[in-house]
Formats: C-alpha cells, sequence, structure tokens
C-alpha cells in the first residue's frame, strides 16, 4: 500500500481521533502531518509561497488558514519527492474511507492507469462536472478524466510527476489550493483522473480553516472594477478547463468526453461553449 498522510493541526485531537478510529479499522497505515498554522509562518516563508488575491472571489486576500493549507500541502509534496516512493496519498482530517478506497492505494492498482499527476478520491457534489471520459472500470466503480473539476482536497493521490507540477505551478498562490489546483484549473495540463462513485467522503465538521468566505459575496464594498474583474475570470476559468485537458490528454481525448449519467443538455452546450470561447480567443 502507498503512503498515506493526515494533515491535521497538532491541537486538534477530537478530529485526530475520528481519523485514527477510520483508518486503522480499515487496515490502512498512515501518518499525521502537522499542519503548518498559518498565523505563525514567517514573513519569509509567507514570501516563498507568494499569495494573491483571489480574484475568483472579488479579489479578496487568501487568510492566514489557506495560506497555511497550501504549505502544509507542499511541504508534504517536498518530503514525499525526497523519497523514493512512486505515489502517495494525501488526506485531510475530516476525510472518511470506506473499504473500497484501499483497492485505490495499491501501487500496482495506481500503476496500471492511464499516467496521471492526480487521482481524486472525493467527488464534489455540489459542483462536480456533468462532462467526462472513463478510463478504467473496477467493479463498482469507474476511474474519470472529468474535463471540470469541482473543490476539496479531502484525499487525492499525488504520483511523483504530479508533485512536481502541482510545486511548480501553484506559486504565486492565486487562490485557496483546491480552487487553484481544480476548480480553476490553475495548473495548466494537470492530469486529473477521479473515481467515481467516491472511495472517500467528508465528515460535516467545523473547518478548521479561519473565515475563508468573509468576502465571498458582492456587496457595496466591491467597486465596478473588481466585479468586472470577476466576470472575465470566471469566463477565462472555462476557456482554461479546456486548454487544460487539451494540454493534459491530447486533442482526441476530448472527442470521447460524454456526459455523466443524470447531465442534461445543457452539459453538453457548456462544452461547445467553452470550446468556442478558446477558439475566439
Amino acid at each position: 500500500m502507498i503512503p498515506v498522510v493526515v494533515i491535521s493541526l497538532a491541537r486538534a485531537a477530537d478530529r485526530r481521533a475520528v481519523a485514527q478510529e477510520n483508518l486503522a479499522g480499515l487496515g490502512i497505515a498512515f501518518t499525521f502531518f502537522d499542519a503548518i498554522e498559518g498565523r505563525a509562518m514567517s514573513a519569509e516563508a509567507i514570501a516563498a509561497i507568494s499569495p494573491r488575491p483571489y480574484v475568483g472571489q472579488f479579489s479578496r486576500p487568501l487568510s492566514a488558514g489557506e495560506i497555511g493549507c497550501a504549505a502544509s500541502f507542499f511541504a508534504v509534496l517536498r518530503r514525499f519527492l525526497d523519497g523514493s516512493e512512486g505515489f502517495i496519498c494525501i488526506a485531510e482530517d475530516d476525510a472518511s474511507f470506506a473499504p473500497d478506497a484501499a483497492h485505490f492505494l495499491d501501487p500496482t492498482r495506481l500503476a496500471s492507469l492511464p499516467p496521471f499527476d492526480v487521482l481524486r478520491l472525493v467527488n464534489d457534489p455540489r459542483r462536480g462536472t456533468k462532462l467526462s471520459r472513463i478510463v478504467a472500470r473496477d467493479g463498482g466503480h469507474a476511474v474519470h478524466a472529468p474535463l471540470r473539476l469541482g473543490h476539496f482536497t479531502a484525499a487525492q493521490v499525488f504520483s511523483r510527476a504530479g508533485a512536481r507540477a502541482v510545486l511548480a505551478g501553484a506559486v504565486p498562490l492565486t487562490a485557496p489550493i483546491d480552487n487553484l489546483m481544480y476548480r480553476d484549473a490553475g495548473i495548466l495540463g494537470l492530469r486529473v483522473l477521479e473515481v467515481r462513485p467516491p472511495v472517500v467522503a467528508m465528515r460535516q465538521l467545523p473547518s478548521t480553516i479561519d473565515d475563508r468566505f468573509r468576502e465571498n459575496a458582492p456587496g457595496p464594498r466591491h467597486g465596478p472594477i473588481i466585479v468586472l474583474r470577476r466576470k472575465l475570470f470566471m469566463l477565462d476559468r472555462r476557456i482554461r478547463a479546456v486548454a487544460s485537458y487539451l494540454r493534459a490528454w491530447g486533442p482526441a481525448a476530448i472527442l470521447r468526453i460524454r456526459p455523466y449519467p443524470g447531465s442534461d443538455i445543457a452539459a453538453g452546450l457548456s462544452l461547445c461553449l467553452a470550446i468556442a470561447e478558446m477558439c475566439l480567443r
């Protein structure tokens, strides 16, 4: 089984106890990584990540918690690359692993998949893509290459190539790390696969990241320039998703994308619009 690392604040004893019980009960060996407290980071450490205002949420500054979260991911990825393992699973302490998750922690199984950078074990039920390409089937699960992705870094497997790509492409930090890697297609060409149905769920726990959505609603404090900048960002995000998919999987792959069960005609129109926007850019 590949290494499993659970990122958790050292002071989050209750959350750690639940994660310990879940993984130990499934026979999944793991280690905790003491998450980096954003407020305790030095000015030099923060400058190395180069956080920028998040245009996708009305140019709000990233919170200390979001900066610490990204720094924690980067630290685990660097440690992984210092070793010799081919894959690593990085999870958060609100992740609840199902018994089937162990199958996707088998290095032989992972090596049999199309070469990937990240294999997501959790889905975003609110914003999951409706357009994807199935690249492998395994019992009751399918491995998808989605056109667009939802949020969440609750649990995913990184290859060595993926770890290098994230470390190289996520600085400057222009968004919370889950948005940057997935929803915003902030790392062009990142080869992301996703297990469906998911083998990891998220526990309904209060976030340990400080108030990350405090600036996430339009209002009088947002001037027309900031609002316009966000609208352009949202348009560009669609274009980037298609461009990233083409770079990751090649032009032929996008022709094999199909609506995911439960989607509708609007999903297909969304793809056509995104491709047209990219061609006209």
